[in-house]
């Protein structure tokens, strides 16, 4: 669909747009007397009736669009630079002040929510810690933790718990599964920037080897469990398709 916006209304915060078929995927088409738009896409007929009712259950939907506190990505990353810089200097290891994903487990105990959950680790791990010593190799993973962390609290996530040399995040989606989905893939998106535009540039400087990375998407329901705060994850809804990003 293209869009035209015609109307933007900041106090009742609504929008008035026109949404037409984009020529370059939907042909109008006459089949057995019926006309409609052929989808080249997904080679399908669409009546004109079908796509009207379409178009009108989107009269008055919310639009949501969770904005990142990251408002500029070159801004951001010269400030990440200095804290990677400062950090890979002084070999200090780093540790969050706050667990602000425990905290949203004990608010929802029992509770069964939608969510997106995002995955990174380093896939080169073990051969860092063979080349770094002991004390810069943690500081790097120190340094990975915190980067990517502060870009999850960024994007409206928090982290679940950090597994060895990667960490797990959440992002719940009760509400608004479109636009939390979107922030989840934004997330890992300014991720993989980060490392091939602050994190490596900065330890080829120091003759350290690249940082290699995975990092996957995916969806559910989920129950959560007091004790151990940990989740199950239920098959009440289709997951995505695994996302990989990889920096070789």
């Amino acid at each position: 669909m293209k869009v035209d916006v015609k109307v933007i209304d900041e106090k009742k915060h609504l929008i008035s747009m026109r949404m037409v078929p984009d020529p370059e995927r939907y042909e109008k088409r006459t089949i057995s007397d019926e006309e409609g738009y052929y989808d080249k896409y997904d080679n399908i007929f669409i009546p004109f009736e079908v796509f009207a009712k379409g178009v009108e259950t989107l009269a008055g939907t919310p639009i949501y669009a969770p904005a990142p506190s990251i408002r500029d990505l070159k801004q951001y990353f010269a400030e990440a630079s200095e804290r990677v810089t400062k950090s890979l200097e002084s070999e200090l290891e780093w540790k969050p002040e706050e667990d602000r994903g425990a905290g949203f487990l004990e608010r929802h105990v029992g509770s069964k929510l939608l969510f997106v959950v995002l995955y990174i680790d380093m896939v080169n791990s073990t051969r860092l810690s063979r080349v770094l010593s002991d004390i810069a190799y943690r500081s790097l993973l120190s340094t990975f933790m915190r980067e990517t962390t502060l870009i999850v609290d960024a994007h409206g996530g928090y982290v679940h718990k950090y597994i060895g040399d990667g960490l797990i995040a959440f992002f719940p989606a009760e509400n608004n599964y479109s636009g939390m989905t979107d922030s989840a893939v934004d997330c890992g998106l300014v991720m993989g920037l980060l490392m091939s535009q602050v994190l490596n540039p900065l330890l080829r400087k120091k003759a350290y080897p690249f940082i290699e990375f995975r990092i996957g998407i995916d969806s559910g329901g989920s129950t959560f469990v007091l004790r151990s705060l940990i989740w199950a994850f239920f098959s009440s809804l289709a997951p995505l398709d695994l996302r990989q990003l990889s920096q070789q």
